[in-house]
């Protein structure tokens, strides 16, 4: 019965990967034909320099280098632009597929199996078989966040110098592959911190001055702090670059300078055109973009404006693209049903765990809050999927630890957890055909 069950698994997961394999690569062949947008080029002329210059080159501070560095490895002196571009496609493939391997196994580590396989397969193909065929560094970015966002959920519960360190590993990766992991590390430290000052002080007020143990009080601000220093030792070549050659530990031109612009024509005639990608831009200090300089020239409308336009885009955008907004909705939904017929818990559990709520609250917030102040430059929707798994991983496991709801109608128990996973498989199959078969060689991925 074992052997049946483990080849049974084994022949689904190879059909799968048939599946995946397929669609992404007719969509590569019939769809992204051209290295010149979303990006792509760019990524292929990082990653081709990287590998000429033995790994000297210094890039130009629009995008972060451990992709291209992987993409590198499998880049061969002459190869045409042409033939990397293909290559670099089915290598991307690879890599989201076993992105999903690893997908799968904290999925089905932390949740019922049906759950669980809900959450792969609209993962699989309401996002991942649309950003698979391309040459960028999305998905990888996507997996590395998700794994700084559950480690850092980890430091809350159980803060212990091994998920410390490897806190500040991952965040150092994710911010090396894109530097928007930064406000996720800024959170962390401010609400841990907010925790630990809390306990510390309700700690001292139960307990005797010579019976107060310091060490024990005082090592969650010690593994914090190991968080950082080794992240900073993870980016540190990185960073050391950026100030020798930029004049600043952290310069992105994005964070810099382009998100305080107010229009893409604006960037281009900004300090794009006054060599920001090669060192600090040659302009007046006064015409140089900043936050301060933002916020002094606009006012606080037009900052509010600026933030809810640009979410009505990234909402739009969503709609509008390979699948998942439903599936978001959906769950949005049966999780405020769960909520209100657990009012009592919910309230129990949102006080006894305050603060990492608080940063839930406030990661959610202010991320979708950036990618508004960013999709008013205009619609994107690669930003607000750094969402989609903390998203759906936080919905369910607050789900998980309400009480399972069982009414009873007309004399029968109905599960009601049972009822909207057998909703969403239906909803899921419905859309997994569409994708397969029209969608998914209909629309880009690479926005």
């Amino acid at each position: 019965m074992k052997f049946l069950k483990i080849a049974l698994v084994i022949l689904a997961a190879a059909l799968f990967i048939v599946v995946f394999y397929y669609g992404a690569e007719r969509h590569s062949r019939e769809v992204n034909t051209d290295y010149d947008k979303f990006d792509q080029g760019a990524y292929m002329y990082y990653a081709q320099n990287l590998h000429d210059t033995h790994y000297h080159f210094t890039g130009d501070r629009n995008r972060h280098p451990l992709y291209p560095i992987i993409m590198s490895v499998f880049y061969r002196t002459g190869m045409s632009l042409d033939d990397y571009f293909v290559l670099g496609k089915r290598i991307n493939i690879i890599i989201a597929l076993l992105i999903l391997a690893a997908l799968a196994w904290i999925f089905f580590r932390f949740f019922p199996r049906h759950t669980a396989i809900n959450l792969f397969f609209i993962t699989a193909f309401t996002v991942f078989i649309f950003k698979a065929p391309y040459f960028q560094c999305e998905l990888l970015f996507f997996f590395l966040s998700f794994l700084t966002f559950l480690l850092i959920l980890k430091m809350f519960t159980a803060p212990t110098w091994y998920y410390a360190i490897l806190t500040g590993i991952f965040t150092g990766l994710t911010f090396l592959t894109k530097a928007s992991v930064m406000p996720a590390l800024g959170l962390l430290a401010v609400w841990f911190t907010c925790k630990q000052v809390w306990l510390f002080v309700a700690g001292l007020r139960a307990k005797t001055s010579r019976s107060v143990n310091l060490k024990q009080l005082l090592f969650p601000f010690i593994t914090l702090a190991l968080v950082i220093v080794t992240f900073i030792i993870v980016v540190y070549p990185y960073i050391k670059n950026n100030k020798k050659i930029f004049g600043e530990y952290f310069y992105n031109v994005n964070s810099t300078f382009y998100m305080w612009y107010d229009s893409r024509e604006q960037i281009k005639s900004g300090t794009r055109a006054h060599g920001d990608r090669t060192g600090w831009p040659q302009m007046p200090p006064e015409q140089i973009p900043s936050m301060k300089k933002y916020f002094q020239e606009h006012t606080l409308a037009q900052v509010f404006n600026r933030v809810w336009t640009g979410g009505i885009t990234s909402i739009k955008a969503s709609k509008q693209a390979y699948g998942y907004f439903w599936f978001i909705f959906l769950y949005t939904l049966y999780f405020i049903l769960i909520l209100f017929m657990n009012r009592k818990k919910t309230w129990l559990l949102l006080k006894e765990h305050i603060f990492l709520f608080l940063f839930l609250f406030c990661y959610f917030g202010v991320f979708f809050g950036l990618n508004a102040w960013w999709n008013y430059l205009g619609p994107s929707v690669r930003h607000i999927l750094t969402l989609f798994l903390p998203f759906l991983f936080v919905v369910n496991l607050i789900i998980r630890q309400l009480p399972e709801k069982k009414p009873t109608i007309a004399g029968r128990t109905l599960r009601v957890d049972v009822i909207f996973n057998v909703f969403i498989s239906v909803v899921l199959l419905y859309n997994v055909y569409i994708i397969m078969t029209t969608r998914l060689y209909a629309m880009t991925g690479g926005m």
